[in-house]
């Protein structure tokens, strides 16, 4: 005898930034009172192991991972159930990969289709930061909460039988599309993802739960992660545990290049370089006064000069510059002309 059911294998929302992927499993029932779906306290599954990987792959394109996400499940009732399994993603187009096998066997997915609701008894964390990763604090601009089911959810359709009594592996792999967090108030833009766990705990059992992201070797990165991840051998993160974590997996990474200072925050990148500059400014205009320490001028406002190139402007400022340019050169010009008139009046005194 089999029974037909329906399973959440997982979920991933893409939503705007800075939070883009959200994951996991459980299973939907209609609730008899209202006709409301929530997730079954008792599917009469077990939750054996949980494996999730990030494979970054591309150093020039981080914000794509690969999610591979294997499962094992037993089927804890006397009868084999053949279920019918929706995993949840942003709407993937046909360049994206979707894949799924049980027991190394391929199996055939549906087309994408959208969703208008989501269980009602499972409610997701409300506040989700983004976290920078260099410094470890969070960002001004991260959302103050998050609503499960915001944006437009979509899902993809296949079946699989679960023996009774008999585990069974359930591999899916898909790509993930980042969150990116670009406000100016940062040098480096701010990956982010999120995998909501949460879910699984509607199932019985306290399974193997391994997190890991794995990033190119030759990438310099600051990384960070709300449930602590060791970094082993490589770039690889990760960390395994008995039983569920209770909070969601949130991890933030960001490019470590050109950050010549150590820090991601470019108020705290620029003001010591302009301090810097305006002290080197100051002392070469002191010492220029002085007709026999000009060299020394020079080199001070020399180096002044040099740590300039150690700023970080922001896009707006960039481009304010470049619309102000033909102002500037034209106010270089004046200036120009009128030095040169005056030295040449000088001159003709002099003769």
């Amino acid at each position: 005898m089999k029974r037909h059911q329906m399973l959440f294998v997982a979920i991933s929302i893409a939503l705007t930034v800075p939070v883009l992927a959200w994951a996991n499993m459980a299973i939907p029932i209609e609730n008899p009172i209202d006709k409301k779906i929530i997730f079954d306290p008792d599917p009469g599954i077990r939750l054996i192991e949980e494996k999730v990987r990030f494979t970054y792959e591309d150093e020039a394109y981080a914000g794509d991972p690969r999610v591979d996400v294997r499962y094992v499940l037993r089927n804890e009732e006397k009868v084999d159930r053949r279920v019918e399994m929706v995993f949840v993603t942003p709407d993937i187009s046909e360049e994206s990969i979707f894949e799924a096998e049980v027991e190394g066997r391929s199996v055939d997915v549906g087309e994408t289709e959208s969703f208008s609701d989501m269980p009602a008894n499972w409610k997701a964390s409300r506040r989700l930061p983004v976290v920078e990763p260099v410094s470890g604090e969070t960002l001004e601009k991260s959302p103050s909460h998050f609503e499960r089911g915001e944006g437009q959810v979509w899902g993809t359709r296949f079946s699989m039988v679960l023996p009774a009594g008999e585990e069974t592996v359930l591999e899916v792999a898909y790509e993930s599309k980042a969150g990116i967090y670009r406000y100016q108030e940062i040098i480096n833009q701010i990956y982010s993802q999120i995998y909501y766990i949460t879910p699984a705990s509607f199932y019985s059992g306290e399974p193997k739960v391994t997190l890991e992201v794995s990033f190119p070797e030759e990438m310099s990165l600051a990384f960070y992660s709300n449930i602590p991840l060791e970094k082993e051998e490589g770039n690889v993160y990760r960390a395994e545990f008995e039983g569920l974590p209770e909070e969601e997996w949130l991890f933030t990474f960001a490019d470590k290049n050109g950050l010549f200072l150590g820090t991601n925050k470019r108020a705290l990148n620029n003001y010591p370089v302009l301090s810097f500059f305006t002290v080197m400014a100051a002392l070469a205009i002191w010492l220029w006064k002085n007709k026999k320490r000009k060299w020394k001028a020079a080199l001070f406002l020399l180096a002044g000069a040099c740590s300039l190139f150690l700023l970080k402007p922001s896009y707006g400022s960039l481009f304010l510059l470049y619309m102000a340019s033909p102002l500037m050169a034209i106010a270089l010009l004046i200036f120009a002309a009128v030095w040169i008139a005056k030295r040449v009046m000088a001159n003709r005194r002099k003769l």
